[in-house]
């Protein structure tokens, strides 16, 4: 049998069979082989497609804490500040901010769309790390995999609530093992002293005829509706009045001068209004107090200034424009005290 193998094999069609054979494994080798680097290949691409999804995801995390963050800034300084320069203390501003932000990022992983099935998420972190400058920290991840990317920036708030990038820590990508920074704890705000009255004794002096006229309370005063609100406290200093309409909330307390420069300015105070120094209307000015009106200097009153309060009154003293007939009034509704008030 081995015999008549050999002769087949050396003749025509043993030959024929002997090459199919050999092309046969040839192609099956060559296969086998492109069907391994096609794989390999597919993992290669499918790792780097994964690596660069995580650093997209890391940086998403980013942005959304930073508008967040942003979000956060403004609210706080527009409750303590609502858009008057010298209301806020900008210590009160940061520790509030710092309150905030801790209670509002908590390092729970923040979820985003699939990526070819497999999950993403991005771990955030938000880290005070001076009085005036916070650190984000995103790390992306997408399914179960120990792949990882993270990004840093840190960002520097003015007193004014405005945001800048730190040049020393602009945005870049880091080590994903990076422990974030210390915590920086911004020292407690004084709370300002009650704005009032104390116990000093009240020394009064007897009222002028002419000014009794413009202490009758028999005119009304017409007070036009006031949207916008601001909150109330100490104000250092003068504050002059350049715009129409002001609705105070709470007490305010103006260690200065009062000063309207606006014509047909409005001021309502929902509290009390205590003044250090002088109330001064050069124009035509409608003021409401619901609560108590200290004015410790004098009242400079123009001809058309018109003050009502709805509480007591301490009033120094009140100067009329001169040669002016002075159909401006203060009226006060509860007590009136004239004279030196508590000091």
């Amino acid at each position: 049998m081995y015999k008549r193998l050999i002769k087949y094999l050396k003749n025509q069609d043993g030959f024929s069979m002997v090459i199919a054979l050999m092309t046969l494994v040839l192609l099956s080798i060559i296969g086998i082989s492109m069907f391994s680097i096609s794989n390999n290949t597919t993992k290669a691409s499918e790792r780097e497609r994964d690596d660069q999804a995580v650093y997209y995801i890391a940086e998403a995390g980013l942005v959304n804490a930073r508008a967040e963050f942003k979000d956060i800034v403004n609210s706080e300084y527009n409750n303590l500040n609502n858009y008057i320069d010298g209301f806020i203390d900008s210590n009160l501003f940061f520790y509030s901010l710092y309150q905030e932000v801790n209670n509002s990022f908590t390092g729970i992983p923040v979820e985003f769309e699939p990526h070819f099935t497999k999950s993403t998420s991005a771990i955030v972190t938000v880290t005070g790390v001076a009085i005036d400058k916070y650190e984000i920290k995103s790390i992306g991840k997408i399914g179960q995999s120990n792949n990882a990317r993270a990004v840093s920036q840190t960002l520097i708030v003015s007193p004014n609530g405005n945001i800048s990038e730190d040049p020393s820590n602009p945005y870049k990508e880091i080590d994903p093992s990076t422990p974030n920074p210390g915590h920086y704890t911004p020292p407690t705000p004084t709370t300002p002293p009650p704005v009032g009255e104390d116990d000093s004794p009240v020394e009064t002096k007897p009222i002028p005829d002419d000014i009794k006229e413009i202490l009758k309370c028999d005119r009304e005063s017409i007070f036009p509706q006031i949207a916008k609100g601001i909150n109330g406290g100490v104000h250092t200093g003068d504050w002059d009045i350049n715009k129409e309409d002001y609705k105070v909330k709470e007490t305010l307390k103006i260690t200065g001068d009062l000063i309207f420069n606006k014509n047909d300015a409005t001021l309502k105070v929902e509290g009390d209004l205590i003044i250090d120094g002088d109330l001064i209307a050069h124009n035509k000015v409608n003021i409401l107090v619901t609560g108590k009106l200290i004015v410790k200097g004098n009242i400079n009153l123009h001809n058309k200034t018109e003050i009502t309060v709805l509480g007591n009154g301490e009033i120094n003293d009140i100067k009329k424009d001169k040669g002016s007939d002075n159909h401006g009034f203060v009226c006060i509704k509860g007590e009136l005290v004239y004279g030196k008030p508590s000091q």
